[in-house]
C-alpha cells in the first residue's frame, strides 16, 4: 500500500485502503480507506470499517507475525500460535494453517476476501460484526457468535 516514486518520495497506492505492519507496530490508511465497495453509499463509515479490519489484524496477528489474545491479556510470537486464531479458524471452517476453507450451507464467508485465507477472514469479520452485523449473522452465524463472545467477554 505505501510505495516510493522515482524521486524516492512515499505515496499511498490508490487501490490499498489499508495495512497493518507487526514488525513496526504500525497501522496506515490510505486516502483510498473511505472508498470500499463494503459500503459505497457511506465514505465515513467504509473508513471506520477499514480501521476495524486493520485493528482486527493488529490484535489476532497477520502471517507469521505476532498475535495478542485480548481473553488472557497475552502476547504470541506467532498468530498461529495464538489461541484466539486457533479457535476462529476451527469455529469458521478453516484448516489449522488457515489457508483452506470448508464452507457449508449454513456458514460461508462474509465476504469473497475474507475467503483468502483465516487472517483475512478474521479481520473482515470483526469489521462487520462492527458495521454490518446482520450481514454477517446471516452469512456465517458461527462467525457471528464468534465475535459476539470475544467483543461482549463471553
Amino acid at each position: 500500500g505505501i510505495s516510493h516514486d522515482d524521486d524516492g518520495n512515499c505515496y499511498a497506492e490508490e487501490d490499498t485502503m489499508g495495512e497493518w505492519f507487526s514488525d513496526k507496530g504500525t497501522l496506515v490508511l490510505t486516502d483510498a480507506a473511505g472508498n470500499g465497495t463494503d459500503f459505497p453509499d457511506d465514505e465515513s463509515k467504509q473508513f471506520r470499517a477499514t480501521a476495524t479490519h486493520e485493528i482486527a489484524h493488529a490484535i489476532a496477528g497477520h502471517g507469521s507475525g505476532p498475535g495478542f489474545d485480548p481473553r488472557d491479556c497475552k502476547e504470541y510470537p506467532n498468530n498461529e500460535d495464538n489461541p484466539l486464531m486457533k479457535e476462529f479458524k476451527k469455529a469458521a471452517g478453516w484448516n489449522e494453517t488457515g489457508d483452506t476453507l470448508v464452507e457449508t450451507d449454513e456458514d460461508k464467508a462474509p465476504t469473497d476476501y475474507a475467503a483468502t485465507n483465516a487472517d483475512e477472514d478474521f479481520a473482515e469479520s470483526a469489521m462487520l460484526y462492527h458495521y454490518d452485523p446482520d450481514k454477517l449473522q446471516s452469512k456465517s452465524p458461527a462467525r457471528y457468535k464468534f465475535m459476539q463472545d470475544l467483543f461482549n467477554g463471553s
